[in-house]
Parts: C-alpha cells; sequence; structure tokens
C-alpha cells in the first residue's frame, strides 16, 4: 500500500528530471517530517524548559564567587534542564524513525539503478535456499542462447532482452514452472521470496515462486546518476534527497519556531 501510492505519485511525475523528482520527495519528506514532529511533541513544554536552561546558563556564567557547593549546583541544573529538553524530544523522534525508514527504502528501491540498455550483458547471480542444490531442480534458462552459464550455474551472464521487440528471456524449473522473467517491469537488483516486511514496501517486479529452492536472485544491474560531474559516491540519488530533506526541515524549524 504505502509502496503503490508513492509509486503512483512518482509516476505523475514523470515529466520532470529524475534529480528535480529526487529533490522534491527530499523537500515534501523534510516539510512533513518537521511539522509532525512540532505536532506530536510538547512544544510547549519544550519552550518552558529551553527558556529555563538558557536563564541556568547565564546564572552560571554570572556567577563569580567561590563557594564549590554553589557552583556545582548551578551546573547540575543547567545540565538537568538540558537533559531534560532531549528527553522530551525522544519519544517523537522515535516515533517518526519508522515511516522516514521506510521512506528512504522506498527512494533506494526506486532511485539506485537503472534498467539495462537492450542486449547490454547483465550479471545474474542464483542464491539458493539453505541446504538445497541448485543442480537438482534442473533450472534452465529460455532460450539459451541468450544466457553464458559458468560451471556451477550459480552465476550467469544475460543478454538483456528488448522491449520493444518483445523479447524474454525466463528461469524455468524442471516442471516447466517459470521462477523469473526478463526484462523486469522496473529496475531491482535483487528478487526474492514474499516476507512478512513486504507488507509495508512491496516489491514493485513481484516474487520468486514460495516453493523455488532459490533463495533470491541477484542482478548487477547499472547505477542511475543523477549528476554528470563529481565524485561517484555524490552522483546517486541519496546525497540529492538527504540535502532537501535536511535543508526543509530545518527551514520550517526556523519559519515556525519549533523547539
Amino acid at each position: 500500500m504505502f509502496e503503490s501510492i508513492l509509486t503512483f505519485v512518482d509516476s505523475g511525475l514523470g515529466f520532470l528530471p529524475e534529480l528535480l523528482r529526487v529533490l522534491a520527495w527530499g523537500a515534501l519528506t523534510g516539510t512533513v517530517a518537521m511539522l509532525l514532529y512540532a505536532r506530536i511533541s510538547p512544544q510547549r513544554r519544550l519552550a518552558e524548559v529551553e527558556a529555563q536552561a538558557i536563564a541556568a546558563r547565564k546564572e552560571l556564567r554570572a556567577y563569580d564567587g567561590t563557594q564549590i557547593k554553589m557552583m556545582l549546583s548551578l551546573v547540575r541544573r543547567s545540565l538537568a534542564l538540558s537533559l531534560k529538553q532531549v528527553g522530551l524530544t525522544v519519544g517523537p523522534t522515535l516515533l517518526l524513525t519508522p515511516p522516514m525508514l521506510l521512506m528512504f527504502a522506498w527512494m533506494n528501491q526506486t532511485y539506485s539503478y537503472r534498467l539495462p540498455d537492450s542486449q547490454a550483458v547483465v550479471q545474474v547471480t542464483l542464491r539458493v535456499s539453505e541446504g538445497a542444490d541448485i543442480t537438482v531442480p534442473g533450472l534452465r534458462w529460455e532460450p539459451a542462447s541468450a544466457v553464458r552459464q559458468d560451471a556451477a550455474g550459480g552465476t550467469v551472464a544475460v543478454n538483456w532482452p528488448s522491449v520493444a521487440e518483445g523479447e524474454t528471456v525466463a528461469l524455468i524449473n524442471a516442471a516447466g514452472e517459470q521462477q523469473l522473467l526478463l526484462p523486469l517491469a522496473r529496475p531491482r537488483a535483487r528478487v526474492g521470496k514474499s516476507g512478512w516486511r513486504h507488507w509495508l514496501l512491496a516489491s514493485p517486479v513481484g516474487y520468486l515462486p514460495a516453493e523455488s529452492p532459490l533463495e533470491a536472485v541477484e542482478l548487477e544491474l547499472p547505477p542511475r546518476t543523477l549528476l554528470s560531474f563529481g565524485p561517484e559516491w555524490m552522483k546517486g540519488w541519496l546525497v540529492a534527497f538527504t540535502t532537501a530533506l535536511g535543508t526543509l526541515a530545518l527551514t520550517v524549524k526556523i519559519a515556525f519556531g519549533i523547539k
């Protein structure tokens, strides 16, 4: 459900360049997260404690006496109020952590890779379930001419089929049941079996059959780059997304005086 809504909205933004879409998602995430934090956190209490903490620090700086007990008392009060501020923000922050992690997971799933060009060679690795022997089920690729397979059968080089030409490459078991079909509808570096976590973030390309001897199929897809300059770590979605997220979150915090 979560993935479907985000994917639908992202499809509607398809007229925008990918970099702008990533920046828009980051800005939206930062804005919503900060507004939600302001809603669920005790802002009035935080403002009171902050004022008390500022007053305590001023009193500590202004103290010029020599009494150790008085100085320690002022230090303890300042420290206690600072820790109280932190304590008041822990609960709301923890509540916002799961949806933020889901958003990062969806961005990683959507913007980390791109689909290969037609006939590009893609390395595909078959990960078997524990205790399974990959040679027993008789897994095979069809058409075999599109695949160069190693001796063990675990890693193959696949000529990526052309969507325009209606080409497909399928992984079939001994019973003739399809385990995987290429090309994928969306770029996905790992296709596995369905699990409980997929209730929150579904795979856009489906899953391996539950009875499959394979635990997962991993594909070495080309990375998706948003920038044509800079170091490799800066060209992907993460830097652009987190920069927009942090900038908008800070802007909203300052604009609305959120504690």
